[in-house]
This record gives structure tokens, sequence and C-alpha cells, in this order.
């Protein structure tokens, strides 16, 4: 059983393997990556200031303040990415 630390390393550990599938042009496994730490992150009620660490913070403005271990853009690129993917295969 994992306690807080434990879900949290684990958290840090995806963020660790989504930039690798990125580099490694595996997008689908990257999103896999950022959408279960996001899911687990919400599901476990993580700190607000651990979240902060993984996914960022943006200002009111929408300029970036605190730059997440799921780089914004890289994200956004694996959206892209797999959306164009799946309307492929339609």
């Amino acid at each position: 059983m994992l306690d807080e630390k434990g879900i949290v390393r684990k958290l840090h550990d995806q963020a660790f393997l989504f930039r690798g599938h990125m580099k490694n042009r595996q997008y689908r496994q990257a999103m896999h990556c950022y959408e279960t730490a996001m899911n687990v992150a919400v599901f476990v009620g993580l700190d607000q200031k651990e979240r902060d660490k993984l996914f960022g913070v943006r200002g009111e403005k929408g300029q970036i303040i605190v730059a997440g271990e799921f780089p914004e853009n890289l994200v956004i690129k694996a959206m892209e990415k797999t959306a164009v993917g799946q309307i492929r295969t339609i």
C-alpha cells in the first residue's frame, strides 16, 4: 500500500516517463502518463503545492508563473498528435 509520499513519487515518475515518451514520439503513451497523473492527483486530493509542481501555474493573464514537470507545450503537442491520430482512424 502506498502512502502519500509514495503516491507523490509515482506521480513525479509519470512526468519523467511522459517526457521520455515525447522524446521518442510515443504520443499516446505520453498522454496516458499525463492523464493518469492528472486523474490520480485529483482522486487522492493531492496537495495544491505538489499539483503546481507537476502541472504548473498560470496567472490571471495566462502567463506561466510556474512551469510544471509536465511541460504545457508538450502536453498540448501530445493532445494534438493523439487527436489527429484518432481522426485518421475514424
